[in-house]
């Protein structure tokens, strides 16, 4: 009974990450139609990026956004966002940037967000929703009518994260590295039986599937409660990585 249910959900999130995705995309290739100058892109930018708390909403309708299989519907929903908004900011076009524009923009958000150095998609989008706020703030706090070179210079800062996140990791170890810092923000994402967020890792193993590839097996530990419980996550790129390290080792 249990693993029907089970089946049935993944089937509707599996049904629900294709619909949402393809309304992503048909939304990005919209709304860069309508774009011509920066404050357009950045407009177009917060509507894609507002469309977000629809399937957030939708994890917690159908089971939970913070349970593994939420975390991975809304994860995947992320990645796809991102790839749609880097289509829209695609259709810009590049001018130099004045360099006195991006040291203004320093100024204005005071404590400019930066990426971690293998960052999971939800947090290139909490940079993004951050920086909007600071420099809506910003820009507030000045009385001043905001000058195109600045509209220019966060957009072309967004541009830079979402070119990370999805163009930057093309090598082996890059990829490998996403992959695990990606396995530990889920941990601290997960709610605990007690109701509590927040794991936190105790044990990492290294185990091959039969099938061939690896997994690691992650123990995490509730702090509230004390529960502990065991996350497999799949290491699609680890054959990558093993198979470089080997090249490398030959070659010496």
């Amino acid at each position: 009974m249990l693993a029907a249910m089970a089946a049935t959900r993944t089937e509707m999130y599996d049904k629900l990450l294709s619909q949402e995705g393809e309304a992503l995309d048909r939304a990005a290739g919209e709304l860069s139609q309508e774009c011509a100058d920066p404050a357009d892109f950045l407009s177009a930018t917060c509507t894609m990026l507002n469309r977000r708390q629809r399937y957030f909403s939708m994890a917690g309708e159908h089971g939970s956004a913070f349970d593994l299989e939420g975390i991975n519907f809304v994860d995947a929903l992320d990645a796809r966002l991102l790839g749609a908004i880097d289509r829209v900011m695609a259709a810009r076009k590049t001018t130099e940037l004045p360099p006195e524009a991006a040291k203004q923009l320093t100024d204005i958000l005071s404590n400019p967000p930066t990426p971690p150095p293998h960052p999971v998609a939800y947090m290139v989008i909490h940079l993004m929703t951050k920086a909007f706020a600071g420099f809506e703030a910003g820009m507030r706090a000045t009385g001043e009518e905001v000058p195109v070179e600045l509209e220019q210079a966060l957009l072309e800062r967004m541009a830079g994260w979402i070119e990370g996140f999805l163009h930057s990791r093309r090598t082996p170890v890059m990829r490998h590295m996403s992959d695990v810092s990606r396995e530990y923000s889920v941990i601290a994402r997960l709610a605990c039986a007690c109701g509590k967020n927040g794991l936190t890792v105790q044990r990492q193993a290294l185990r091959a599937l039969p099938g061939g590839g690896q997994m690691d097996a992650i123990s995490a530990k509730c702090p509230s409660c004390g529960a502990e419980r065991e996350i497999e996550f799949a290491l699609p790129h680890f054959g990558d990585l093993a198979q470089m390290m080997g090249e490398r080792a030959a070659r010496r």
